[in-house]
């Protein structure tokens, strides 16, 4: 077996398209037909109505705060106050936030400006954070924002996050993102995302999320993550990756056993590689015995 191995920021001018036409035709089209007053409910109506325009008068003040940050001179930019407003604006009205971020021009404040909003709309909507990263037209900020997207989602609940990854087709969009987002699933509840992983076709995500669930059943059953790189991981690279993880990790446990696993690897300079692991972590686990 191979272990049977098959197996700062630069900102430029910064130019906006149409600012103040997307706050107003944000305003214009928020509330097209409006309510005729009830005589039933005047009082509740009025508060609607005073809560709405307060609202409204926020988006506003905020929005003109972003236009003024942005078309400052590159050594004038507050860049914490930038994302200070973008935040609020998000939580007044994400889609604002939203369309402002996607009008900035420059490059480098375009991209922070995205992904801010993209991470605050997340914490509060994630549905509606994807949808709308979803759908923009730039297929490599399209990947970004997602792909941060279903980190913010898996802070608090991983599993959702791996499977709005696979909804939106974003398991192979980063190298290490899919095996990432189930890492942090597996440390929750291993055998879900086991099972989820299972039902995946071969390739390269899969063979990524296999990694990162060996590598946490390794501190508990080395055995059973020693047979799981061999049997489930076809990528070359991946499998030989986790297998020098798990042999050095097993090695401070059980230094016979992991030598015994490594000597079944085919001759060459990965067995060697192996096998000098399992000397190195014998080593420091002897040094740290003789100091205790």
């Amino acid at each position: 077996m191979t272990p049977r191995l098959q197996k700062p920021l630069l900102y430029g001018s910064i130019l906006l398209i149409g600012a103040g036409g997307i706050y107003h035709s944000i305003h214009s089209t928020s509330d097209p037909e409006p309510r005729k007053p009830s005589s039933d409910v005047p009082m509740a109506n009025a508060s609607e109505r005073r809560e709405g325009a307060a609202k409204d008068a926020e988006t506003e003040t905020l929005f003109a705060e972003l236009h003024s940050l942005a078309t400052r001179p590159a050594e004038a930019l507050d860049f914490q106050a930038l994302q200070r407003a973008l935040q609020a604006l998000v939580r007044k009205n994400p889609q604002a936030a939203a369309d402002f971020a996607s009008s900035l021009t420059d490059g480098s404040m375009r991209e922070i400006a995205l992904q801010r909003v993209a991470q605050a709309w997340a914490s509060r909507h994630a549905e509606a954070a994807a949808q709308w990263a979803n759908a923009i037209r730039n297929q490599e900020e399209r990947g970004a924002l997602l792909n941060g997207i279903f980190c913010e989602v898996a802070q608090s609940d991983p599993a959702k996050a791996v499977q709005m990854a696979e909804r939106y087709d974003m398991l192979s969009f980063s190298a290490g993102m899919s095996g990432n987002l189930v890492q942090q699933w597996a440390t929750r509840d291993y055998d879900a995302a086991r099972h989820w992983v299972d039902t995946l076709g071969a390739g390269k995500p899969r063979d990524e999320m296999f990694q990162q669930l060996a590598l946490i059943r390794s501190a508990t059953a080395p055995e059973e993550a020693a047979r799981m790189i061999s049997e489930q991981i076809a990528d070359r690279g991946i499998q030989e990756e986790a297998a020098i993880t798990i042999v050095s990790r097993w090695a401070a446990s059980d230094p016979e056993a992991a030598k015994e696993w490594a000597g079944g690897f085919d001759a060459g300079d990965f067995r060697e590689r192996a096998l000098k692991e399992i000397s190195i972590a014998q080593t420091s686990s002897s040094g740290a015995g003789q100091k205790d």
